[in-house]
């Protein structure tokens, strides 16, 4: 007589006891349409979105978004006075000089976010000055001037 892992006895050594339906999946239950056509959905999405992606400066949707290295300096001044490093750490939480691996748009973004909300009611102008990949230094500027 020899017990199993339930403690049910069993005569027979090695055999498995009867184990009943517990509720687990039946074959055919990943054929509903709806969980087809939902997964078939996102994946499409996630395909378009990192085409569209390829097109635009920022690149929020794309699978491997960290392709890039940007550099970059801020250089900003409020009411007429120059914020030091810490000032610029603490008003956009980014180093007044840092490297990103995105995008140089979401330094701009957040630097942009920043002044038409928070930064609203201040004379503010930021100048930051970059480099994608170590190529030619851009200049971006906040207010965007015509």
């Amino acid at each position: 007589m020899v017990r199993s892992f339930k403690g049910e006895k069993s005569d027979s050594v090695g055999t498995l006891p009867n184990l009943t339906h517990s509720g687990g999946f039946e074959y055919g239950e990943f054929r509903d349409p709806m969980k087809i056509t939902a997964g078939v959905a996102l994946l499409l999405f996630q395909v378009v979105m990192i085409i569209y992606a390829r097109f635009v400066p920022s690149r929020y949707f794309c699978w491997a978004p960290f392709d890039i290295q940007t550099e970059y300096k801020l250089r900003v001044e409020v009411d007429g006075r120059m914020l030091n490093a810490k000032e610029v750490r603490v008003r956009y939480r980014r180093a007044q000089n840092g490297t990103d691996n995105r995008s140089p748009q979401h330094v701009m973004d957040i630097v942009q976010g920043y002044e038409e909300t928070y930064g609203r009611g201040k004379a503010a102008r930021v100048e930051m000055r970059y480099r994608v990949n170590g190529k030619q230094e851009q200049v971006w500027r906040w207010p965007q001037q015509p």
